[in-house]
């Protein structure tokens, strides 16, 4: 069990960076939105955790490969890029985590956890698939200008 918390905490606390990052950036509604949500739940799992085991405060969590990717990410991606990234990062990390959160769910410590988060970690899933088909069916993948605009085809604009 000890190595599902520490596993856990560890892509809890590499979403919460991803999210905060996505928060601050001028990246699309649906990015920004996202990370918000990264943030707010990952931020609830990662008190949960360190409440278990306050030893999981101490620890540097996020792998030094992550740390790279992260901090390349951080500084040289453009918007478009950006949003990609996270998108995809949420798809490649999000299962394993809500399969490592239903089997500790089962454990009487982190069975309320994982009722509250399971059903927000799925949603973000979600989105975050949904921003990457948004990516690869506009042209040379690129996100559109803006999000969630309707616009009146019979409207003419100058």
């Amino acid at each position: 069990m000890r190595q599902k918390v520490e596993s856990l905490a560890r892509t809890a606390i590499t979403a919460q960076q991803y999210g905060n990052l996505a928060s601050k950036r001028h990246t699309s509604a649906a990015v920004h939105e996202l990370g918000d949500q990264m943030v707010v739940t990952n931020s609830r799992i990662n008190r949960a955790l360190t409440t278990l085991d306050p030893n999981l405060q101490n620890r540097e969590l996020m792998p030094a490969q992550e740390r790279g990717t992260f901090d390349n990410l951080a500084r040289n991606a453009d918007e478009v890029q950006f949003g990609v990234s996270v998108a995809q990062w949420v798809v490649q990390s999000y299962p394993q985590t809500i399969s490592a959160l239903e089997q500790l769910g089962q454990t009487s410590e982190l069975q309320e956890l994982a009722a509250s988060t399971i059903p927000d970690l799925k949603a973000q899933l979600s989105d975050a698939q949904m921003i990457l088909q948004s990516a690869s069916a506009t042209p040379n993948g690129q996100q559109p200008a803006t999000t969630g605009t309707v616009t009146d085809p019979k409207v003419k604009s100058d």
